[in-house]
This record gives C-alpha cells, sequence and structure tokens, in this order.
C-alpha cells in the first residue's frame, strides 16, 4: 500500500516537474505591454467612466461585509501558501537541473 502511493506522487512529482520545464520554454502571446492599441472615443464613453467612477465611490463608503472580510483573509491564507509550496517546488526542480 505504501508503495503505491510512493510511486502516485512520483508520478506526480514528475508530470509536474515536466510541464515546468515545457512551460519555461514556451513564449507567451500575450499583448506588448508597450504596444499602442487605438480606442474609439465617444460621449457616451465619458459619460460610461463617469458613472463608474460614482459607483466606485459610493462603494467604497460602504463598509465591507462579514463575508467579504472573510474571503479576503482566506484568499491571502491561501496564496501565501501556494506561493511558499511553489517557490520550495521550484528550488528542489532547480536543483536538479
Amino acid at each position: 500500500m505504501m508503495a503505491r502511493f510512493t510511486i502516485f506522487v512520483l508520478c506526480f512529482v514528475i508530470f509536474f516537474l515536466i510541464g515546468m520545464l515545457f512551460g519555461l520554454d514556451k513564449q507567451s502571446h500575450h499583448f506588448e505591454e508597450n504596444a499602442i492599441y487605438p480606442i474609439k472615443y465617444s460621449e457616451s464613453l465619458d459619460i460610461n467612466i463617469e458613472k463608474e467612477r460614482m459607483h466606485t465611490l459610493n462603494t467604497q463608503k460602504q463598509s465591507p461585509h462579514f463575508t467579504q472580510k472573510l474571503a479576503t483573509g482566506l484568499e491571502k491564507i491561501v496564496t501565501g501558501f501556494y506561493e511558499g509550496v511553489v517557490q520550495v517546488i521550484y528550488q528542489i526542480s532547480s536543483l536538479l537541473f
């Protein structure tokens, strides 16, 4: 039973490391950060921006709900844990390769 678990974990580690190697080698095809993309300007765009600003100001004045506070806290915890795990695995993989 322990051997089955060990083989299972090793397979996951191997697949993860192979995925990291292929993922790091591929170039991303995202938009260029310094590129200029044309935007059509209209009066309605100005009105929509002003409405969005007013909506943002109104929602910022309200105190955050308990669920929002809980979600924010859990997000920080999970993100920190995930970043830690990724860093440890990355360091292990950099030692091996």
